[in-house]
């Protein structure tokens, strides 16, 4: 599941060129049927172009697969 989702939200992140090796960390909730909700920046880069680029991704991702059975 985490492998789809990493792989799903990197597909349809593009970062400003300059700033693709800057580290950004978003958090969001996924409920039992994949929808996403709560998503916001945790770590920024300093870079509105670069945050907004990564919280854009998640957001074009979802919705996600449903939730593995047993999944908190």
């Amino acid at each position: 599941f985490m492998a789809n989702l990493q792989r799903k939200i990197k597909s349809n992140w593009f970062p400003p060129k300059d700033l693709k090796n800057r580290q950004v960390k978003v958090v969001f909730k996924i409920h039992s049927g994949g929808q996403m909700s709560n998503l916001r920046l945790l770590q920024g880069t300093g870079y509105v172009l670069a945050d907004d680029a990564a919280l854009r991704a998640v957001e074009n991702s979802a919705p996600f697969e449903h939730l593995p059975d047993g999944a908190p």
